[in-house]
Order: C-alpha cells, then structure tokens, then sequence
C-alpha cells in the first residue's frame, strides 16, 4: 500500500499533460498509515476518490481515509487526507 500511495504522484503526472497541474505527496506516518497532500487545480472530491481508490486496490483490507485541515474549499490551494490500513 504505501508504495502505490508514494506511486501516485508519477501516475498523475504521466496522465496529465499541458503545464504544471500540481501533484501528489506522500508521506508513511506509522506502520499502517500515511498522510497524501494534494495540490491539484481538481475538486476536493476528486483528489479524495483519486486517494481512496489507490488506498483500497492496493489494500489487504480496511482503509479510511480522512480530510485534515483546511482544504482547497476554504481557498487553501491543497488538500490533506490521513489514509490509514
């Protein structure tokens, strides 16, 4: 799991074409969790599905993913998920 989420950056980014569109941040914060920013032009809704379909695909099991913090709603400009497995 945490390798597709560290994946997910260059998965994007090999779809997306024309200019800087922004990306994809992850980082491990414990044995069966992670932290993923985004910074894309896309709704929160879309980074959010984006977040959980890789989470899930690549799980042995349960995943649940959260928004943390202010988000690109509140005109944050990115978004943060806590994915946990």
């Amino acid at each position: 799991m945490p390798a597709a989420l560290a994946a997910l950056d260059e998965m994007y980014r090999a779809q997306h074409w024309g200019g800087d569109a922004g990306g994809y941040e992850f980082r491990q914060t414990g044995d069966e969790d992670g932290r993923v920013e985004c910074e894309t032009p896309y709704p929160c809704a879309f980074d959010h599905g984006i977040v959980e379909g890789v989470a899930i695909a690549h799980a042995d099991g349960f995943v649940y993913v959260t928004e943390i913090g202010a988000c690109q709603n509140n005109g944050l400009g990115r978004c943060t998920y806590d994915v946990s497995w």
